[in-house]
């Protein structure tokens, strides 16, 4: 009997937390109220916030209700705690950008928009969320204009704007950004950038906006520098900025592998160039398509073709007649004793 009751009382805790709810109250009704530290301690507790737990079919989530009212901090608690940008209004079809555009809440248009919230979704009207732009609102025009040229990306803080604390209180981790003096238990889309690898090319994913980019992202692009008599520092060869703590934006394994390389950059012993940046971001590199057809791609560019780039046709070759090293070009059918600038590139470990 006891044990009966127990796993009875267990089933509707797990329930409840399943589809949201709190002590009768689900997530939209504690996003309604207003109160942030209740819906922070209700996410951190594990519920999703996709769930509102409403007995209404079709009611619209927590997020569309906090975007609809322009309530930025809910808006902003959500997203961290990866409220879906895509979710829409049963009976609109108005997702949370669409609502958040109508009404001129430009500060909630930029946090969904810098979490990737689709930008051509259609409501029941067949209008995506520029459609509802008002004439006089150049503001968002100019975040859809930087989010059509560059993505989620350039939305994104600048590197540097989130240091990584450890809670010793809870064993956890948290982000703090000393500016604005705001923290969070879950990472900012600008620490969620993730390097992988096809075709032995590294390519870089960012698990929140789920935009892909060939090219190292800002966030990424980081350097441990060690100079004699000086403190050791971290400087982001992109935008000039500096750390001294571990950049909260690089993954863990990432970072270990910068603090190993130390100050290696790239030097062409050809034109006298250097750089911070891998080479073969800005050159073509040769990949295989399905049909292991050879075709070549420029990361920085987005450029590809089928037809052999001359920059990418150098083979370095060994004249035993002469005893030297020759040039030649597989396009061209050029041939020389010096060396490409293509070829030229090198790492080096210290500065």
């Amino acid at each position: 009997m006891a044990r009966g009751i127990i796993f009875s009382a267990l089933t509707v805790l797990i329930c409840c937390a399943i589809v949201g709810v709190e002590g009768g109250r689900s997530v939209r009704d504690i996003a309604a109220s207003g109160n942030v530290k209740d819906l922070e301690e209700l996410l951190a507790s594990g519920v999703n916030p996709n769930d509102d737990g409403s007995e209404e079919i079709g009611s619209p989530t927590a997020l569309w209700e906090a975007a609809s009212r322009g309530d930025e901090a809910m808006t902003s608690l959500l997203l961290q705690f990866r409220a879906n940008t895509s979710t829409a209004n049963a009976k609109t079809l108005s997702t949370p950008l669409h609502i958040a555009i109508e009404k001129g809440y430009g500060k909630v248009v930029r946090l969904l928009l810098s979490y990737g919230a689709k930008v051509d979704a259609e409501d029941k009207q067949g209008r995506t969320p520029e459609h509802l732009i008002k004439a006089d609102d150049g503001a968002t025009r100019l975040l859809l204009d930087i989010l059509s040229t560059h993505g989620p990306i350039g939305l994104e803080d600048p590197p540097g704007t989130w240091h990584l604390f450890d809670d010793e209180n809870r064993g956890l981790q948290y982000y703090f950004n000393p500016v604005t003096e705001e923290s969070r238990w879950m990472k900012p889309p600008s620490c969620a950038w993730r390097r992988l690898s096809v075709e032995d090319q590294p390519i870089y994913v960012n698990e929140i906006t789920h935009q892909t980019e060939w090219v190292m992202p800002p966030a990424l692009c980081w350097k441990k520098i060690e100079l004699e008599g000086a403190e050791t520092f971290w400087l982001n060869f992109k935008t000039n900025v500096t750390s001294v703590r571990v950049p909260a934006e690089l993954p863990a394994d990432f970072a270990q592998e910068l603090e190993a390389k130390g100050s290696a950059y790239w030097f062409n012993e050809v034109t006298g160039e250097s750089q911070w940046e891998n080479p073969a971001e800005g050159t073509w590199n040769e990949l295989r398509d399905d049909h292991n057809r050879r075709y070549w791609f420029k990361p920085r560019t987005g450029e590809a073709t089928y037809k052999q780039p001359v920059d990418a046709a150098w083979s370095e070759m060994r004249s035993d007649e002469h005893n030297r090293t020759f040039y030649y070009n597989e396009v061209t059918e050029e041939i020389t004793w010096s060396k490409p600038g293509a070829l030229g590139w090198t790492s080096h470990d210290e500065l």
